[in-house]
């Protein structure tokens, strides 16, 4: 005789569950809707971080991008910690990146939200794990999911097309204080030199933060080399900047390049390809930093279009190698502009 037990289950939802207290990690986060604070889960900050991811990567430069939510007030600092395998961690704080201390920054078409930041010297074809905090004014820490990602390896170590590497490749530089000067360079016996006090553009003494793009102009289209277009996934800019006495960052600093028109002419506008806008520090010991940006993560200026190869085979006409916010009294130098390949 078959014998049928009826069973009458109730639907539970996470929401149903009280998550208060609960042990919690980077390997066993808390659900949606909690964070975990000081190995504890408890309910989300006023002002949250998470879908942290890696925008790009170079080998010793990778780009970081996050999503927030909440009161944009709440927020004290974020800190990024990433860590190599079986390396020492270290967190990036605003003393490394300035955009680190704050839940917006001054752009240039005003106040924008703070979203990503860049690490630099990283170790090339090594993995990293990174995750990002957002601590709140009165303590509550909101942490995102650790993710893991690997720095490519170099391309061809032995073979840039270099724009400036202690000689510079044909053309001219802009603005035209911009000067070669000898010794103190990062990579070579000469470096770049730009003063915004003996700029024209500072001639108004009111002036005390202007914009300036500092860039090698007039190339000649043959510099860069074929294997440059055909192993494009691979070639970025590299550079080497660093930023003295300047009274505070330059909140919105961008790299680009404009290539020649597809007839070898000029080219306006739309052959320009750019980084999206970073923060430049200054250099609190006296060193540089080395930035690098892929060639295939330029946006195009007029209308954020990808960078491709085909467009890097018409020859690069201009390099700017840095545009940023400067303040009177500082001191920009550059070094080691190549682009690998």
């Amino acid at each position: 005789m078959a014998v049928v037990l009826g069973v009458s289950l109730s639907a539970c939802s996470v929401a149903d569950i009280d998550f208060e207290g609960k042990t919690c990690s980077a390997l066993d986060p808390c659900p949606l809707g909690w964070t975990c604070n000081g190995g504890r889960c408890s309910t989300a900050c006023a002002y949250n971080v998470s879908n942290l991811a890696a925008s790009w990567q170079a080998p010793n430069t990778i780009r970081w991008g996050w999503q927030t939510e909440g009161d944009l007030a709440q927020l004290a600092r974020f800190e990024l910690e990433t860590v190599a395998d079986g390396g020492v961690p270290k967190v990036w704080t605003r003393d490394d990146n300035p955009e680190l201390g704050a839940a917006t920054i001054r752009r240039a078409s005003g106040l924008t939200r703070v979203l990503s930041t860049l690490t630099t010297e990283l170790a090339p074809n090594t993995p990293y794990s990174a995750q990002l905090r957002a601590i709140n004014s009165d303590g509550c820490v909101s942490r995102s999911s650790a993710i893991a990602v690997t720095a490519p390896g170099p391309t061809n170590p032995g073979a840039p097309v270099v724009v400036f590497d202690d000689t510079a490749a044909p053309g001219f530089s802009m603005p035209s204080s911009m000067q070669i000067v000898t010794g103190g360079g990062a990579v070579s016996n000469r470096h770049l030199e730009y003063r915004p006090d003996t700029d024209p553009q500072y001639a108004d003494a009111g002036i005390l933060v202007g914009f300036q793009n500092l860039r090698r102009a007039g190339l000649p289209a043959s510099l860069i080399v074929r294997q440059a277009t055909t192993q494009f996934s691979t070639t970025y800019l590299e550079l080497y900047i660093r930023y003295a006495q300047g009274a505070e960052p330059g909140w919105y600093a961008e790299s680009w390049l404009r290539t020649y028109a597809a007839d070898g002419g000029s080219c306006d506008e739309t052959c320009v390809f750019g980084s999206e806008p970073f923060t430049l520090p200054v250099s609190a010991d006296g060193g540089y930093r080395r930035y690098q940006f892929p060639l295939s993560a330029l946006k195009r200026r007029t209308d954020g279009g990808t960078f491709i190869a085909a467009q890097l085979s018409y020859g690069v006409e201009e390099v700017k190698m840095l545009g940023s916010l400067f303040t009177r009294g500082s001191v920009v130098s550059i070094d080691g502009v190549r682009i690998w390949y």
